[in-house]
Protein backbone atom coordinates (compact mmCIF):
# COMPACT_ATOMS: atom_id res chain seq x y z
CA UNK A 1 0.00 0.00 0.00
CA UNK A 2 0.97 3.30 -0.42
CA UNK A 3 2.33 5.56 2.14
CA UNK A 4 2.58 9.67 2.13
CA UNK A 5 4.80 9.48 5.53
CA UNK A 6 8.12 8.11 6.82
CA UNK A 7 7.76 8.41 10.57
CA UNK A 8 7.47 12.57 10.22
CA UNK A 9 8.85 12.72 7.20
CA UNK A 10 6.92 13.43 3.87
CA UNK A 11 8.65 10.97 1.03
CA UNK A 12 7.98 12.63 -2.37
CA UNK A 13 5.32 10.31 -4.45
CA UNK A 14 7.84 10.02 -7.05
CA UNK A 15 9.18 7.39 -5.62
CA UNK A 16 6.27 5.45 -5.39
CA UNK A 17 5.02 6.34 -9.12
CA UNK A 18 8.45 5.17 -10.12
CA UNK A 19 8.31 2.29 -8.57
CA UNK A 20 5.07 1.57 -11.37
CA UNK A 21 2.17 1.36 -8.34
CA UNK A 22 0.48 4.58 -10.18
CA UNK A 23 -1.49 2.49 -12.72
CA UNK A 24 -4.71 3.52 -14.37
CA UNK A 25 -6.36 0.80 -13.67
CA UNK A 26 -6.31 1.68 -9.96
CA UNK A 27 -8.13 4.59 -9.48
CA UNK A 28 -8.15 4.19 -5.89
CA UNK A 29 -4.21 5.32 -5.92
CA UNK A 30 -4.82 8.51 -8.06
CA UNK A 31 -6.94 9.63 -4.91
CA UNK A 32 -4.20 8.84 -2.39
CA UNK A 33 -1.78 11.20 -4.28
CA UNK A 34 -3.71 13.95 -4.32
CA UNK A 35 -4.64 13.48 -0.55
CA UNK A 36 0.01 12.63 -0.43
CA UNK A 37 0.07 16.36 -2.14
CA UNK A 38 -2.45 18.22 0.29
CA UNK A 39 -0.36 16.65 3.28
CA UNK A 40 3.25 17.46 1.72
CA UNK A 41 2.45 20.83 1.32
CA UNK A 42 0.74 21.07 4.95
CA UNK A 43 3.75 19.49 6.18
CA UNK A 44 6.34 21.75 5.17
CA UNK A 45 7.47 24.33 7.09
CA UNK A 46 7.12 28.36 6.64
CA UNK A 47 9.01 29.68 3.84
CA UNK A 48 10.91 32.13 5.28
CA UNK A 49 12.73 29.52 7.01
CA UNK A 50 14.26 28.26 3.69
CA UNK A 51 15.33 31.02 2.28
CA UNK A 52 18.84 32.12 2.06
CA UNK A 53 20.34 35.67 2.47
CA UNK A 54 20.86 37.24 -1.05
CA UNK A 55 23.86 36.00 -2.74
CA UNK A 56 24.56 32.96 -1.25
CA UNK A 57 23.25 29.60 0.37
CA UNK A 58 21.78 29.95 3.89
CA UNK A 59 23.82 28.15 6.80
CA UNK A 60 26.82 27.53 4.69
CA UNK A 61 29.11 30.72 3.05
CA UNK A 62 28.89 28.88 -0.50
CA UNK A 63 27.34 30.64 -3.19
CA UNK A 64 25.15 28.91 -5.36
CA UNK A 65 25.81 32.08 -7.36
CA UNK A 66 24.55 33.89 -9.92
CA UNK A 67 26.00 32.41 -13.06
CA UNK A 68 26.27 34.91 -15.74
CA UNK A 69 23.42 34.94 -18.53
CA UNK A 70 24.24 35.23 -22.23
CA UNK A 71 20.46 36.15 -22.96
CA UNK A 72 18.60 38.79 -21.27
CA UNK A 73 14.57 39.13 -21.64
CA UNK A 74 14.60 40.93 -24.95
CA UNK A 75 17.02 38.28 -26.74
CA UNK A 76 15.12 35.45 -24.95
CA UNK A 77 12.04 36.76 -26.67
CA UNK A 78 13.50 37.27 -30.30
CA UNK A 79 15.07 33.59 -30.26
CA UNK A 80 11.87 32.16 -29.17
CA UNK A 81 9.87 33.86 -31.80
CA UNK A 82 12.56 32.85 -34.29
CA UNK A 83 13.14 29.57 -33.52
CA UNK A 84 8.75 28.60 -32.78
CA UNK A 85 7.64 30.42 -36.11
CA UNK A 86 10.79 28.55 -38.08
CA UNK A 87 8.51 25.02 -36.46
CA UNK A 88 5.45 26.35 -36.85
CA UNK A 89 4.70 28.75 -38.93
CA UNK A 90 0.98 29.35 -38.48
CA UNK A 91 1.95 30.16 -34.87
CA UNK A 92 2.25 33.58 -35.70
CA UNK A 93 -0.85 35.43 -33.71
CA UNK A 94 0.17 33.15 -30.42
CA UNK A 95 3.52 33.16 -30.35
CA UNK A 96 4.24 36.63 -28.90
CA UNK A 97 2.39 35.33 -25.63
CA UNK A 98 3.65 31.68 -25.91
CA UNK A 99 7.51 33.25 -26.03
CA UNK A 100 6.18 35.43 -23.08
CA UNK A 101 4.68 32.64 -20.67
CA UNK A 102 8.09 30.58 -21.26
CA UNK A 103 10.05 33.51 -20.18
CA UNK A 104 8.27 33.45 -16.96
CA UNK A 105 8.71 30.21 -16.30
CA UNK A 106 12.56 30.09 -17.50
CA UNK A 107 12.61 32.89 -14.46
CA UNK A 108 11.07 30.94 -12.02
CA UNK A 109 13.20 27.68 -12.86
CA UNK A 110 16.00 29.94 -12.02
CA UNK A 111 16.80 28.95 -8.45
CA UNK A 112 16.66 25.01 -10.03
CA UNK A 113 19.19 25.61 -13.02
CA UNK A 114 21.47 27.38 -10.69
CA UNK A 115 21.27 24.38 -8.04
CA UNK A 116 22.57 22.38 -10.87
CA UNK A 117 25.33 24.51 -11.88
CA UNK A 118 26.29 24.11 -8.21
CA UNK A 119 26.74 20.69 -8.79
CA UNK A 120 28.41 20.61 -11.99
CA UNK A 121 32.15 21.03 -10.91
CA UNK A 122 34.83 21.72 -13.11
CA UNK A 123 35.68 19.04 -15.82
CA UNK A 124 37.84 16.61 -14.49
CA UNK A 125 36.94 16.97 -10.88
CA UNK A 126 35.07 14.04 -8.81
CA UNK A 127 31.16 14.04 -8.66
CA UNK A 128 30.73 15.33 -4.88
CA UNK A 129 29.50 13.11 -2.38
CA UNK A 130 26.53 13.15 -1.14
CA UNK A 131 27.11 15.59 2.17
CA UNK A 132 28.97 17.59 -0.51
CA UNK A 133 26.03 18.24 -2.55
CA UNK A 134 23.92 19.24 0.63
CA UNK A 135 26.64 21.29 1.71
CA UNK A 136 26.49 22.90 -1.83
CA UNK A 137 22.68 23.48 -1.56
CA UNK A 138 21.39 24.40 2.19
CA UNK A 139 18.57 25.79 1.61
CA UNK A 140 17.36 22.98 0.46
CA UNK A 141 15.20 21.27 4.01
CA UNK A 142 16.60 18.08 4.25
CA UNK A 143 15.29 14.90 5.89
CA UNK A 144 16.95 13.89 8.63
CA UNK A 145 19.27 11.28 6.47
CA UNK A 146 19.95 13.24 4.00
CA UNK A 147 18.33 11.87 1.54
CA UNK A 148 15.23 13.71 0.38
CA UNK A 149 14.15 17.48 0.80
CA UNK A 150 11.57 20.42 0.62
CA UNK A 151 12.90 23.51 -1.40
CA UNK A 152 10.11 25.85 -1.62
CA UNK A 153 7.23 23.84 -4.30
CA UNK A 154 9.60 21.43 -4.91
CA UNK A 155 10.56 17.84 -3.63
CA UNK A 156 14.57 17.03 -4.06
CA UNK A 157 15.91 13.91 -3.91
CA UNK A 158 19.52 12.67 -3.66
CA UNK A 159 20.90 9.10 -3.89
CA UNK A 160 23.51 7.65 -2.22
CA UNK A 161 26.49 9.33 -4.50
CA UNK A 162 25.96 13.37 -5.25
CA UNK A 163 26.38 12.37 -8.79
CA UNK A 164 22.92 12.32 -9.27
CA UNK A 165 19.72 15.11 -8.41
CA UNK A 166 16.15 14.86 -8.96
CA UNK A 167 13.67 17.67 -8.57
CA UNK A 168 9.92 17.14 -8.21
CA UNK A 169 6.82 18.84 -8.68
CA UNK A 170 3.30 18.13 -8.93
CA UNK A 171 0.02 20.13 -8.10
CA UNK A 172 -3.54 18.70 -8.69
CA UNK A 173 -5.27 20.47 -11.50
CA UNK A 174 -2.21 22.61 -12.73
CA UNK A 175 0.48 23.34 -15.34
CA UNK A 176 3.97 23.18 -14.18
CA UNK A 177 5.44 27.12 -14.19
CA UNK A 178 8.81 26.08 -15.11
CA UNK A 179 10.91 26.14 -17.63
CA UNK A 180 14.26 24.23 -16.81
CA UNK A 181 15.97 23.62 -19.66
CA UNK A 182 15.50 27.39 -21.14
CA UNK A 183 16.91 28.43 -17.25
CA UNK A 184 19.97 26.47 -18.11
CA UNK A 185 20.34 27.94 -22.14
CA UNK A 186 20.72 31.60 -20.79
CA UNK A 187 23.06 30.68 -18.81
CA UNK A 188 25.36 30.04 -21.27
CA UNK A 189 24.65 25.83 -21.22
CA UNK A 190 24.70 23.97 -24.50
CA UNK A 191 21.80 21.31 -24.76
CA UNK A 192 21.79 18.44 -26.88
CA UNK A 193 18.58 16.30 -27.46
CA UNK A 194 19.84 12.29 -27.19
CA UNK A 195 16.35 11.26 -26.95
CA UNK A 196 12.64 11.13 -26.57
CA UNK A 197 10.55 8.74 -25.71
CA UNK A 198 6.80 8.67 -27.30
CA UNK A 199 4.08 7.74 -24.47
CA UNK A 200 0.21 6.63 -26.12
CA UNK A 201 -1.47 9.73 -25.12
CA UNK A 202 -0.96 13.16 -25.21
CA UNK A 203 -2.40 12.90 -21.69
CA UNK A 204 0.55 10.75 -20.69
CA UNK A 205 3.06 13.80 -20.38
CA UNK A 206 6.22 14.67 -22.61
CA UNK A 207 9.93 13.74 -21.89
CA UNK A 208 13.19 14.56 -23.38
CA UNK A 209 16.63 13.43 -22.43
CA UNK A 210 19.53 15.93 -22.91
CA UNK A 211 23.06 16.34 -22.65
CA UNK A 212 24.15 19.47 -21.16
CA UNK A 213 27.64 21.51 -21.43
CA UNK A 214 27.95 23.97 -19.06
CA UNK A 215 29.93 27.17 -19.78
CA UNK A 216 32.31 25.98 -16.59
CA UNK A 217 31.82 22.81 -15.65
CA UNK A 218 31.08 18.99 -15.83
CA UNK A 219 28.56 18.14 -18.26
CA UNK A 220 25.65 15.86 -17.67
CA UNK A 221 22.64 13.83 -18.35
CA UNK A 222 19.57 15.98 -18.32
CA UNK A 223 16.02 14.49 -17.89
CA UNK A 224 12.50 16.69 -17.88
CA UNK A 225 9.35 15.32 -17.79
CA UNK A 226 6.44 17.31 -17.83
CA UNK A 227 2.57 16.67 -17.74
CA UNK A 228 -0.26 19.35 -17.32
CA UNK A 229 -2.94 18.38 -15.62
CA UNK A 230 -5.47 16.63 -18.24
CA UNK A 231 -8.29 17.05 -15.87
CA UNK A 232 -8.99 18.90 -12.72
CA UNK A 233 -8.40 16.15 -10.10
CA UNK A 234 -5.75 14.93 -12.25
CA UNK A 235 -1.79 16.11 -10.84
CA UNK A 236 0.47 18.61 -13.04
CA UNK A 237 3.42 17.05 -12.62
CA UNK A 238 7.05 18.55 -13.43
CA UNK A 239 10.39 16.32 -12.54
CA UNK A 240 13.84 16.67 -13.20
CA UNK A 241 16.65 14.16 -12.92
CA UNK A 242 20.19 15.25 -13.45
CA UNK A 243 23.25 12.93 -13.78
CA UNK A 244 26.49 14.27 -13.06
CA UNK A 245 28.75 10.86 -13.83
CA UNK A 246 30.29 10.30 -17.50
CA UNK A 247 27.74 8.36 -18.42
CA UNK A 248 25.81 9.52 -21.93
CA UNK A 249 23.38 6.99 -22.41
CA UNK A 250 23.41 6.10 -26.14
CA UNK A 251 19.64 5.33 -28.05
CA UNK A 252 19.89 1.17 -26.55
CA UNK A 253 20.45 2.81 -22.72
CA UNK A 254 17.72 4.87 -23.44
CA UNK A 255 15.07 2.07 -24.80
CA UNK A 256 15.85 -0.04 -21.77
CA UNK A 257 15.16 2.71 -19.49
CA UNK A 258 18.58 3.37 -18.30
CA UNK A 259 18.91 7.06 -17.71
CA UNK A 260 18.42 9.31 -15.26
CA UNK A 261 14.60 9.14 -14.31
CA UNK A 262 14.20 6.47 -16.09
CA UNK A 263 11.42 3.92 -16.28
CA UNK A 264 7.95 4.19 -14.35
CA UNK A 265 6.93 8.06 -15.84
CA UNK A 266 3.40 8.03 -17.58
CA UNK A 267 1.53 5.86 -15.33
CA UNK A 268 4.55 3.27 -16.02
CA UNK A 269 3.30 2.69 -19.06
CA UNK A 270 6.08 1.74 -21.67
CA UNK A 271 6.62 3.95 -24.28
CA UNK A 272 6.15 2.98 -27.73
CA UNK A 273 8.82 3.87 -29.27
CA UNK A 274 11.38 6.69 -29.47
CA UNK A 275 12.72 9.85 -31.50
CA UNK A 276 15.74 11.95 -32.21
CA UNK A 277 14.30 14.84 -31.33
CA UNK A 278 10.76 16.67 -29.76
CA UNK A 279 9.92 20.18 -28.34
CA UNK A 280 11.15 20.68 -24.85
CA UNK A 281 8.55 19.64 -21.97
CA UNK A 282 6.41 22.38 -20.81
Amino acid sequence: MLSCQRGAKSIPVRRQVKRGTYTTARLWTRALLVACATVTLALRPPLAAQEPTPGTTAGSGIAVGETDMIEDEAAFLARCREETLRAQPSAASRVGNHCSVQWRKATAAAPMAEAILALALPEGSTPPSREEARARLPMVQWSSDGTDGIWHELSVHLPDTGSEISFYWQQQGSEAPYNVVDALRVRGAKIRTLGCPQYPGASMGREKVMHAAPVDGTPFTLTVYSRPAPIGIALGIYAVDVDFSDATPDLAALREGRYPGGGGRAFAVDPTGWVTDCPDPE
